[in-house]
């Protein structure tokens, strides 16, 4: 009975956080897949980190309800390698007081009649390994050989042709591929 007794008490306790809107694990707790910045923290209050979208949802629709709010800089659809929408994108306004009214309009944030997760973006720069596309300057994960933005192929040149993120102490560059790999592991995951 004790172990029946203590599982019991937790999942109700958990059961109770989940219902006064705390988490106690599983969809949406540290351990799901959570897209974004953590909320609260302020990042770049310019640049907002708009999530839920559905795939559906198309580039003029989001520049139709953001407008409302004032002048856009920039939008950046976040799109899979099919094209297809993964659900989230990037809004830059012109000025500060147009993000804020964007985030101070949070429970009210419905683009196609569903409320998107309007959050100030946060981005902690690049990780060991990802490189500066030398066509576009835009940062590419350390996974692709291909820039997202403008195509570029880096191919097995990558060591060569691109500007490699710094390393830490102990992290080596592959000899077939050039590609940076941590310190804790024996083989490349590329080659």
């Amino acid at each position: 009975g004790g172990d029946l007794s203590a599982m019991q008490s937790m999942m109700m306790a958990k059961g109770m956080m989940g219902m006064m809107g705390k988490s106690a694990g599983g969809k949406g707790s540290k351990g799901g897949k959570v897209k974004g910045p953590k909320a609260g923290t302020q990042g770049n209050i310019r640049k907002l980190f708009v999530g839920g979208l559905t795939k559906q949802t198309g580039e003029q629709a989001i520049k139709d309800f953001f407008s409302q709010f004032g002048a856009i800089k920039e939008l950046k659809m976040i799109n899979d390698d099919a094209g297809i929408s993964k659900g989230y994108c990037f809004v830059t306004f012109e000025d500060i007081g147009s993000s804020k009214l964007a985030l101070d309009n949070y429970e009210s944030n419905i683009i196609g009649g569903k409320w998107v997760d309007v959050k100030p973006s946060e981005w902690d720069g690049p990780k060991p390994g990802d490189w500066y596309c030398p066509n576009c300057g835009d940062v590419v994960f350390a996974k692709r050989d291909k820039c997202n933005m403008c195509g570029f192929h880096a191919g097995g040149m990558a060591q060569q042709s691109v500007q490699r993120v710094t390393a830490r102490p102990g992290d080596w560059n592959c000899p077939s591929c050039g590609d940076l790999v941590f310190a804790s592991k024996s083989k490349c995951h590329i080659c």
